[in-house]
């Protein structure tokens, strides 16, 4: 606490002392009675590495990642979100298009099927052109068979 006549704060252990040390590795304020007698004093804790509270206060104050406990960073919500948003817009590009090719097999489906049926109906007129022709010189055919027998027939015979 830098405010004028406040102290620096309790430590955690031992509430009637006021913390002046932060252990950098547990990262907990600790004050003379850690050191001497508390979790500080002896094994592995005795040989972390402090430095004095306020300094680690300041450290923290200026640090650009500085969150508080309990309360996420901002940018690591915000890049979070933004993760969240690219992977929902890849999600819709690729379902964009696989309905962009579910839609290009229909079209391509029903424009086969009508050049299909566009030559089936061809097919039939040109049958039917080609009976007509048939007919046509059927008929002039027999016209023509006709004309030359009538005429080559007796004049009793063609009256008879």
């Amino acid at each position: 606490n830098r405010r004028p006549g406040r102290p620096p704060g309790k430590c955690p252990e031992h509430s009637e002392e006021t913390a002046d040390e932060y252990c950098l590795e547990c990262k907990v304020p600790i004050c003379q009675f850690c050191r001497s007698l508390g979790s500080h004093s002896g094994g592995e804790a005795a040989k972390h590495k402090r430095v004095p509270l306020l300094e680690a206060y300041d450290h923290a104050l200026k640090a650009e990642q500085t969150i508080l406990p309990g309360m996420p960073d901002r940018q690591v919500i915000e890049q979070r979100l933004v993760g969240q948003l690219d992977a929902k817009l890849s999600q819709v590009q690729q379902a964009g298009r696989r309905a962009e090719d579910v839609i290009y097999d229909a079209v391509h489906r029903a424009v086969k099927e009508g050049q299909e049926l566009a030559e089936e109906q061809a097919n039939l007129y040109l049958a039917d052109e080609l009976e007509a022709k048939r007919q046509l010189e059927q008929a002039a055919w027999m016209e023509s068979f006709l004309e030359d027998h009538v005429k080559a027939l007796p004049p009793q015979d063609f009256l008879g």
